[in-house]
């Protein structure tokens, strides 16, 4: 490796400088310092890259922007601060930047590897999206397990479709009942909306009618239907912000049995993740 000693004074010299660099003449200034000071410099190298990548409007420099950041981020040593961190944010613009382009095998292998640092959802959404739901379901459960809290709503209502999409009625249901169990004591101490726990009942009691369950299907729309009543008379105890995303993300579920099958060359939105 030849280093260039003139770029890397105009770096030190820029750095400390009065005025304030552009994000351009900071990412040189960091690729040429990074050469020199790998332990120093290489972190604000890979953080110099995602910033410029998250302004850049062209689709081709943002994956060349993000794949020099995931290789700057492999590189730096194992046990360094905030190294995890980085390498996961590095892969994950990585992998979205190889999506949008279609890049689908490559993006692919980028979410293998940034499952393997320990994000697994862009992965578990691949696998669904090819129709590959008990695979995606393992890892929704990892992910639930292991750090994700475990009753998140997000986090259940995939892991839940998954298992649903997998053919496994009664487990994706095991799933639901545990996030109804919490959505009920939240609302019942304020902390989320009462249309949220509506909501939940009206799939839950879908899903346990297509289960052929039509007593616990029942018994799910008449609670729901309580708390309708509720709402009615007395409308949400407390303003909440707009909860439209967790309707959303429960209404397309039902329409799972009308999605055409997925594959690789043909995948389909990955249901139970949340819909912008």
């Amino acid at each position: 490796m030849t280093i260039d000693h003139d770029e890397v004074l105009r770096a030190r010299v820029l750095l400390p400088g009065s005025g304030r660099p552009s994000r351009a003449q900071l990412l040189g200034a960091y690729r040429a310092l990074a050469e020199v000071s790998p332990k120093a410099y290489v972190p604000k190298l890979v953080d110099a890259l995602l910033a410029l990548r998250h302004e850049t409007r062209d689709p081709e420099a943002a994956v060349a922007l993000a794949a020099e950041a995931s290789r700057a981020a492999r590189g730096i040593a194992v046990g360094a601060p905030d190294r995890a961190e980085r390498l996961r944010r590095a892969l994950d613009a990585y992998q979205a930047s190889l999506f949008a382009l279609g890049r689908r095998a490559e993006g692919r292998a980028i979410c293998a590897e940034l499952a393997a640092a320990g994000r697994t959802g862009p992965l578990a959404n691949v696998l669904a999206e090819e129709g590959r739901f008990g695979e995606a379901a393992k890892l929704d459960e990892a992910a639930a397990r292991n750090g994700t809290p475990e009753h998140s709503f997000w986090t259940m209502v995939r892991w839940a479709a998954n298992l649903e999409g997998a053919g496994l009625h009664d487990a994706a249901s095991t799933v639901l009942r545990a996030l109804l169990e919490e959505t009920r004591r939240e609302t019942a101490q304020q902390r989320t909306a009462l249309a949220i726990l509506a909501w939940e009942l009206v799939h839950f009691s879908r899903m346990r009618e297509t289960a052929g369950d039509g007593a616990s299907a029942a018994a799910a729309r008449r609670e729901a239907l309580d708390v309708l009543e509720e709402l009615a008379t007395t409308g949400e105890p407390k303003n909440w912000s707009c909860v439209l995303g967790w309707w959303r993300t429960l209404f397309v579920l039902s329409g799972r049995p009308a999605e055409p099958a997925a594959g690789p060359e043909s995948p389909m939105p990955p249901f139970g993740t949340a819909l912008g």
